[in-house]
């Protein structure tokens, strides 16, 4: 962004990078409870 210093980025840029953080944690949240934790026998290498 052309700060020198992070915390100037990030009083300037927050505001955007907060809201999409949040977005990004709700669709991990969802990916993972989608996810079974045991899903039985892999069949990938059946022979």
């Amino acid at each position: 962004m052309g700060h020198s210093d992070i915390q100037t980025t990030l009083n300037v840029s927050g505001h955007v990078i907060e809201p999409a953080q949040e977005e990004v944690d709700e669709k991990t949240q969802l990916t993972a409870s989608l996810s079974p934790t045991h899903c039985g026998k892999s069949v990938a290498h059946a022979r």
